[in-house]
């Protein structure tokens, strides 16, 4: 667990972005879900560990739960939709940094901060002849600067759809402190990834498949 923060050491200041430091990210908010031909395990973060929720400093940006990765199968007859949300709050703050300078961790900023967790949306459907599984797990690690933090998940399974195409995939997603996501490292053999907008796409032509493309 953070430190908390003593009331002696509760006063806030500003600094340069040049003095901050990156904090560091928990797991948190494991979901899992398994059902409809669909899998789904999934661990969020908090950040930064070192300050307390109660610390943080702003106002929080609550997130409602969007769609950030869709699944999505093409098919001759039929299409297969399956859509991942996250939710929880951001800082969604471009202020000057704001530390605890008589804190343990005096140069880490408490006006950048996220809590996020990963679920299946009500909006997917039901494949009851395909299946996808999904695994998504944070890296401890947050991408610098410590004054525009990116947090990064690794997301990876397997995608079976109702018709034609079978495969496994893997990708990193980085989410930053206004709930943007963003895509690198994808790998598959049929599926094609990309970004799409405010999303992560994963789709799959079955008739490629079909055709060996």
């Amino acid at each position: 667990m953070p430190e908390p923060v003593s009331a002696l050491a509760a006063t806030t200041a500003i600094i340069g972005a040049a003095s901050a430091t990156i904090g560091t990210a928990n797991t948190v908010n494991t979901y899992a879900h398994n059902g409809g031909g669909f899998s789904l395990t999934s661990a969020g973060i908090n950040y930064p560990h070192e300050i307390t929720d109660e610390h943080f400093v702003g106002a929080r940006s609550e997130l409602h739960g969007r769609v950030v990765i869709k699944f999505h199968a093409e098919g001759g007859y039929w299409n297969d939709d399956i859509a991942i949300g996250m939710g929880g709050f951001v800082s969604a703050n471009n202020d000057p940094i704001v530390v605890y300078p008589s804190s343990s961790n005096p140069t880490v900023p408490a006006n950048r901060f996220a809590n996020l967790h990963f679920f299946q949306t009500g909006t997917s459907d039901v494949l009851s002849v395909g299946h996808l599984d999904v695994t998504i797990t944070p890296y401890e690690r947050v991408i610098e600067p410590a004054w525009n933090p990116q947090f990064v998940f690794h997301v990876g399974g397997r995608f079976d759809p109702t018709g034609p195409g079978d495969t496994n995939y893997s990708f990193t997603m980085y989410v930053d402190t206004y709930g943007n996501v963003a895509v690198a490292d994808a790998s598959s053999s049929q599926a094609h990834i990309d970004l799409d907008g405010d999303h992560i796409r994963v789709w799959l032509d079955s008739r490629e498949a079909l055709l060996g493309f």
